[in-house]
């Protein structure tokens, strides 16, 4: 299905993260990472020819495997893994349950996250129609590449933001948590709230 639904947000296939991700899934070949995601090998071939890879296939890696959602996108940490329980949903039970968290499920959580209360702020900030996101939530739809945005512009756990499971900020986080400084921005003359900014953001913003 090609709607504005899949083509708003994209993650490039270029730039090493196609092979971070079968690093992470410790294969060599395209046709194996095909195998174990349980897809048509054409399929990945495709994310090539159009430099994109689905944000659902970037959330279920991370789950997956414990590869560090900022490594994987950006490449820019080291191929460390999260410490996670062996015992949790992996493969299809894993991809079956976060597409199941569709919709409003994760729509809130997104919210969250970014600390508003408007599916408007969101789209203000992320440049996506009010339509989009109403249809999110019409559909039980999983928005994977906004997820993974998200999860990367705000620090909050993946397996949370994807799932709702565990905490949405792990204990080291907490300090910058109660630390973040509320953003506004000027609209018709008037401040409006915008989300927060935290120290972590602002401290990696200081390194340029």
């Amino acid at each position: 299905m090609s709607s504005e639904l899949d083509v708003q947000w994209r993650i490039g296939a270029s730039d090493g993260v196609l092979e971070r991700l079968m690093s992470a899934y410790g294969v060599k070949m395209q046709k194996d990472l095909a195998d174990l995601l349980g897809i048509a090998k054409h399929s990945v071939s495709g994310w090539v020819q159009r430099d994109a890879i689905p944000g659902n296939i970037i959330v279920r890696c991370c789950l997956d495997t414990g590869a560090d959602i900022n490594w994987l996108v950006t490449g820019e940490l080291a191929n460390a893994n999260l410490e996670y329980d062996s015992s949790k949903l992996k493969g299809k039970a894993l991809y079956d349950e976060i597409m199941g968290n569709g919709g409003k499920t994760v729509l809130r959580r997104i919210l969250d996250a970014y600390g508003f209360n408007m599916q408007k702020e969101l789209g203000d900030l992320l440049g996506i129609s009010s339509g989009t996101i109403s249809t999110w939530v019409r559909r039980d739809f999983f928005p994977g590449d906004v997820v993974v945005t998200c999860a990367l512009d705000t620090g909050v756990s993946l397996e949370w933001l994807a799932t709702g499971k565990g905490q949405m900020r792990d204990s080291k986080e907490t300090l910058a948590t109660e630390l973040s400084i509320k953003k506004s921005r000027l609209e018709s003359g008037a401040l409006k709230d915008a989300g927060y900014w935290h120290p972590r953001s602002l401290n990696d913003s200081a390194k340029y």
